[in-house]
C-alpha cells in the first residue's frame, strides 16, 4: 500500500429501510454503514479520490492528498507540509 493512504476513509451514515426510516440492530442501536465520497472536480478536471480500476492492487482505497496532488501535476507533493506546526500559521 502506498504511504499516506488511509484505507478506511469514508463517511458513516445510518442504515435506512425502503420506507426511509432507520434500521435498528438487536441491541437497540441504529445500524451504521460507511460510504465512500463521490468523485471530485479539481481545477476543472474530474478527480477520483480512490484507486481505480477494480484490478489495481489498491482498488477502492482512498488515495490521500499527496497522491491526488501529484496526479494533478504538483511535483513532490509528498514533501509538502500539510499543516502549520502546532496549528500556528503566520
Amino acid at each position: 500500500m502506498p504511504k499516506n493512504v488511509d484505507a478506511n476513509f469514508g463517511v458513516e451514515v445510518n442504515v435506512v429501510g425502503s420506507n426511509g426510516k432507520d434500521i435498528y440492530g438487536t441491541n437497540g442501536k441504529v445500524l451504521k454503514t460507511e460510504i465512500k465520497m463521490g468523485h471530485s472536480i479539481f481545477q476543472g478536471k474530474p478527480q477520483s479520490l480512490y484507486f481505480f480500476p477494480p484490478d489495481h492492487e489498491n482498488a477502492g482505497l482512498f488515495k490521500g492528498m499527496a497522491i491526488i496532488l501529484e496526479e494533478q501535476s504538483f511535483k513532490d507533493a509528498r514533501k509538502l507540509h500539510a499543516e502549520c506546526n502546532g496549528f500556528k500559521c503566520t
